[in-house]
């Protein structure tokens, strides 16, 4: 993708629309089943990552919906969005009712709080 420079943006080749990456992720894959192995799946989750810039919806098309074992892919994805962007252009329906949201938004906060001095959850 030319990003090893930790400047550059990624490139990406023309076309790579639905078909295209659907066979990188079959490409990647050990078993020819994009996102089955914890080799794959976080590679695409990556690539998606990266192609989707701050858009949640490209980000659900990469990474969420392909002919692979996708829902590897859309936790692994979705994980690293949440840390870059929080709920940036996400659908409030996929997390207002979502279970334990309690108990992770604690764990999350308590997370953040180990390297920052903003919100010292885990102090007595």
């Amino acid at each position: 993708r030319g990003i090893l420079d930790g400047n550059s943006a990624p490139v990406f080749p023309q076309p790579f629309g639905v078909k295209e990456r659907d066979q990188f992720y079959i490409d990647v894959s050990y078993s020819g089943w994009g996102g089955s192995s914890g080799h794959d799946a976080p590679m695409i989750a990556y690539d998606a990552l990266l192609a989707a810039g701050d858009s949640w919806k490209e980000l659900a098309h990469r990474a969420f919906f392909h002919g692979g074992d996708s829902d590897s892919t859309a936790a692994i994805a979705g994980c690293w969005w949440g840390v870059m962007y929080g709920f940036k252009g996400v659908n409030p329906a996929n997390y207002e009712k979502l279970e334990y949201r309690q108990r992770l938004e604690e764990a999350g906060r308590a997370l953040y709080s180990l390297g920052s001095k903003e919100d010292p959850v885990l102090d007595p």
